[in-house]
Order: structure tokens, then sequence, then C-alpha cells
């Protein structure tokens, strides 16, 4: 609405200018156009005097006379009319003065096409100012989009801080727990290099209390020394009587295997001894070892 109000007004005002300067032009026109005719009369009227005069001085060159009159009249009042600074521009230009430069009036049809050129420039520019303003508020949006997916990344960055730092946190506790481990692993190889060694020291002390044992029961009848084997065996102890059996010497060992009156025995005895392996040796190794 402001628009058209700003075009009416300049249309207003140029139409005012326009009618003010032809009617200043029209008065103007109107003045030389006077001047003019009043110039030409004059001359016609000096030009009929001169012509009596001669007239009445020749007497009978009157004809003559008078189209001399008329001819001087002729030329004089072009001389008059061209002799009128500023009446037209042929007479400035043959006069050698500077030409005066008459503004053109403006006609209503001038006005409205220009108002017309106007209002399309205004439309032009508000086109553009709308397009301008479509083409911002895409920007804006963009930026808005952009903005949030900024926020969006920050929430992730600060997220997955928080996660590296939870990750070394539980890394720390994990080295702390692997040192606690092989600490206590080193404590548990220590004590059980303990253990083996005590047990070691034990199954050498029953190595050769079997090995004294043995001694005693070789040294005993046969028949008293198969009972003794034979009652072992019974209360399960086949593994002690087979190792007795190995630190026989073989003579002693078949005279006490031969005195045992359960052949089904005899032949669990056989079977145990064929599987059995001494450990002396290697009580003795380890022994020598430490």
């Amino acid at each position: 609405m402001s628009s058209f109000v700003k075009i009416g007004l300049v249309g207003g005002v140029l139409f005012g200018a326009s009618a003010g300067a032809s009617w200043f032009l029209q008065k103007q026109k109107h003045k030389h156009a006077e001047d003019s005719a009043l110039a030409e009369e004059d001359g016609a009227a000096e030009g009929g005097e001169h012509g009596a005069a001669k007239a009445s001085a020749n007497g009978g060159h009157g004809s003559s006379g008078s189209s001399h009159a008329a001819a001087d009249a002729g030329s004089h009042a072009p001389a008059t009319a061209a002799s009128r600074p500023g009446s037209t521009t042929e007479g400035a230009s043959e006069t050698g003065l500077p030409a005066t430069v008459r503004p053109r009036p403006v006609s209503v049809e001038e006005l409205l096409k220009y108002s017309l050129s106007l209002k399309s420039r205004e439309e032009t520019i508000s086109q553009r100012e709308r397009e301008l303003e479509r083409k911002q508020s895409q920007a804006n949006l963009v930026l808005a989009d952009i903005r949030g997916e900024q926020q969006e990344l920050d929430g992730l960055r600060t997220q997955i801080k928080e996660q590296l730092g939870g990750i070394e946190s539980l890394l720390q506790q994990l080295d702390e727990d692997r040192r606690d481990l092989e600490a206590q692993k080193a404590t548990a190889q220590t004590e059980l290099k303990q253990l083996q060694g005590i047990l070691d020291d034990k199954q050498q002390s029953q190595q050769e209390n079997i090995k004294r044992m043995s001694t005693w029961f070789q040294g005993m009848d046969p028949d008293k020394a198969a009972t003794v084997l034979k009652e072992l065996s019974n209360d399960g102890k086949l593994d002690l009587a087979v190792q007795m059996l190995s630190n026989f010497e073989e003579r002693e060992a078949s005279k006490i295997l031969s005195a045992i009156d359960d052949t089904s025995l005899t032949v669990q005895l056989a079977e145990a001894f064929r599987e059995f392996k001494k450990p002396a040796a290697k009580a003795a190794d380890t022994k020598k070892r430490r």
C-alpha cells in the first residue's frame, strides 16, 4: 500500500511540474508571437510611408515605387524578426548567438509511462526483496539444522569423552587387578613350591619307610609275609603291597607270592606290579636339585 501511495505522490508532483512548465512555455510562446506580429506591422507601416514618399517625389513611378517599398518592407521585416535574440533556434545560429534550449513539455502519457515504469521497478524490487527473504529464510533453516547437528555432535562428543573416561578408569582397575593377580600368582607359586617340597620330603620319607618295611618283611617267614600282604590287599592297600614287593629281591618275592594261597590275589599283584613305576629315583633326583 505504501508503494502505491509513493507512486501516486511522485506522479502528482511530476504532473504538477509538467503542467506548470507547459503553462509557462505556452505563455512565453504567445508573448514571442505577439512581439513578432507587432514588429511585422511596424515594418509594413514604415514601408508604406516610404513608398508613398517616393511616389510623391517621383511622380509617375508609383508602381515601381510601390514594388520597391514592398521589397524594402519585406527585406526589413525579416531583418527585424531575425534581429530579435532567442526568437528561434535558426535565427540564433545565423546571428552567431548561443542557442536557447527550451524544456520540452511533458505529456500525461509520458507521466503515466513513467509511473508505470516506476511501478514495474517497484514490483521488481519487491520481488527481489521477497526472493532475498526466501533465500534468507532457507539459509536460516539450514543454519538452524547445522546448529542442531552441531549440538548433537557436541552431545556425542561429551558422551564419548565420558565413556572414554569410564573405560580409562576400568582399564586402570583391570591393571590393578592384574597386578594383584600376578602378586597372588607369585605367592601361590611360592607356596606351591613349598608344598611341593613338603610333598617331596613326605614322599621321600614314605619311600624310605616302605624300603625299611620291605626289609622287615623280607626277613620274615614267607608264609607270615604272604599273610600280611594278603591282608594289605584285602584292606585296599594293594599299591603299598606292590611297592613292598618291588623292594624285595626276586627270589624272596617269588617265595612270598608262592606262599599266598589266593590265585586271584596273586594275579592282581602281578598286574599291579606290571603297571608300577618306582618313584624312588625321581624323589632322589628332586632332592638333589633342591
